[in-house]
């Protein structure tokens, strides 16, 4: 009977060690703090974050997971609830990015607004680029052309050994993004193109701000966008013309217009 009860009360002890255990790695320090947009999240843990991006493209089953150790304490320790030597090296990030590769002209922005578009190595199609800021960096040859966005010169891309490559996919099969991860570069799928609307697509520059550790820049940018954009829409309420807008752009006789 005794070793009865001491087999139950070592089981409890077992079971309440595991559990205070998995609590000091995965308790989450706070909500999420993502409004509007539906494609990602990014949530705080006791000793490090993850980065959840749940659209990477259309009617995605799939989500993309990545995870922010920037301390010398987190980088020892890591997530405790799930075994990292069992995460792929290139999905953990230790270091704040300082090279980095994006695929879209709506990522300019994002990186201007945070004050890291020195950052920027690599873009395809270097002629759609509108910024003055980023236009004067490829006059000096500091962002190199990667070809077409479909096709990137994936080439170009290992030589510059970005320490991030923030792409964009319709399908979750794309043989050039794959050729890149294989050499050891994380690739990020960016859906904010994906959202349906605009305060939505605006809060990606979150998106952003973790991967260079400028959350608390990309909140407070993102809350003067959505103060503003709200402020805007109230007026439009009141007005008494409505005039009929169409957004998109003409290409071979045919008008294209955004999603949402």
């Amino acid at each position: 009977m005794k070793q009865q009860v001491l087999l139950i009360l070592l089981a409890i002890s077992l079971v309440i060690a595991c559990k205070k255990e998995n609590e000091e790695g995965v308790k989450m320090e706070q909500k999420s703090n993502i409004k509007y947009a539906k494609g990602f999240d990014i949530q705080h843990f006791e000793n490090y974050s993850k980065l959840i991006i749940k659209s990477p493209y259309p009617n995605a089953t799939e989500f993309q997971e990545f995870y922010f150790m920037r301390t010398n304490e987190i980088s020892q320790e890591g997530p405790k609830s799930e075994m990292v030597s069992e995460i792929p090296s290139k999905k953990i990030f230790k270091d704040i990015i300082s090279r980095i590769v994006v695929t879209s002209t709506t990522h300019i922005p994002m990186l201007e607004l945070l004050g890291e578009e020195t950052s920027l190595v690599g873009f395809p199609n270097l002629k759609y680029i509108s910024s003055e800021k980023t236009n004067q960096r490829i006059k000096e040859e500091k962002i190199i052309e990667l070809g077409k966005e479909e096709s990137i010169n994936t080439e170009v891309v290992l030589e510059l050994r970005p320490d991030a490559v923030i792409g964009f996919a319709l399908n979750s099969n794309n043989k050039m993004f794959t050729t890149i991860e294989k050499a050891g570069i994380p690739v990020l799928l960016n859906g904010d193109w994906l959202e349906e609307t605009p305060l939505g697509r605006a809060e990606w520059i979150k998106f952003f701000g973790i991967l260079f550790d400028k959350e608390k820049e990309a909140d407070s940018l993102f809350n003067t966008i959505e103060k503003d954009y709200l402020e805007a829409k109230a007026m439009a309420k009141q007005a008494t013309k409505k005039p009929t807008v169409l957004s998109g752009i003409q290409f071979n006789q045919i008008w294209n217009v955004p999603a949402g």
